[in-house]
């Protein structure tokens, strides 16, 4: 037996055994995912904006603000073996426009709006039985293996100017765009671009290589939130969700023993 660069060889005619692979560590899974939710969230501020300016389904006026839980998973190849290579998979829910400023129905300001939502999944939460996905509005299944990595939000137009005005005159795609991310490994990542410019990416742990993103680690590595912001409530409603996805993962692997009729 020898071992080359195709792996370890039996030099018996017609014997050859390839040298196992080594899986990407944890820290290597970490940084697709963030590479991935970088591409995924760019995605969903497009779907965003083209939804708010042009689709309008059922003639609704779309708010500003839209929600992206997030799910990572691994790439299956033609043969359904796993690659160890790494997506993330969006569920999103789209708010509707509500010119309502009571706390509960106020879509407009994105602090009042996630403590809204965090309020709504502790809720559910202490109800038990809680599905974070019942936040959003996808009834598709995630892809299989798919696993909760956190939150973004996803926020159109130049918060100083009047909304409702500014997305009756600009095409989607031009509009001022921003999005905020909580990751359940610590991760903070913020992106902004305005109209079709180039999208600037900032975060407090290295993102990756990213093809046309001005990306910086400009997020201090110790940063924490002030309270009652977007990045606050985004924190506590992440947490929310991954506690609850340990625990129905915990009472799924060890379901509760029928008691004796006897």
């Amino acid at each position: 037996m020898t071992y080359g660069a195709g792996g370890w060889t039996d030099e018996r005619p017609g014997h050859h055994q390839a040298a196992p692979q080594r899986r990407k560590s944890d820290v290597e899974v970490w940084a697709d995912i963030r590479v991935e939710t970088v591409y995924r969230m760019q995605t969903v501020s497009s779907n965003h904006a083209n939804v708010a300016t042009n689709d309008r389904p059922g003639g609704r006026r779309i708010a500003p603000h839209a929600l992206a839980l997030l799910y990572a998973f691994e790439r299956l190849d033609h043969f359904g073996q796993l690659t160890d290579t790494y997506g993330v998979e969006p569920a999103t829910r789209i708010f509707a426009w509500s010119d309502d400023d009571r706390p509960d129905y106020n879509v407009k300001d994105a602090p009042i709006l996630l403590k809204t939502m965090a309020n709504i999944a502790r809720q559910e939460h202490n109800a038990g039985g809680f599905e974070p996905l019942t936040l959003t509005d996808r009834d598709t299944a995630l892809p299989p293996g798919a696993a909760f990595v956190g939150i973004g939000l996803s926020s159109l137009g130049d918060p100083m100017l009047e909304w409702r005005a500014l997305k009756a005159s600009a095409f989607g795609l031009e509009l001022p765009a921003r999005a905020v991310v909580r990751l359940t490994d610590g991760s903070w990542i913020e992106m902004s671009h305005e109209g079709r410019g180039t999208w600037r990416v900032d975060s407090n742990v290295a993102v990756g290589y990213l093809s046309y993103f001005d990306v910086r680690t400009s997020i201090p590595p110790d940063w924490r939130p002030r309270p009652d912001s977007v990045h606050a409530w985004l924190d506590h409603l992440v947490g929310v969700c991954d506690r609850a996805y340990r625990e129905l993962s915990t009472s799924q692997a060890n379901p509760p023993r029928q008691r004796s009729r006897h």
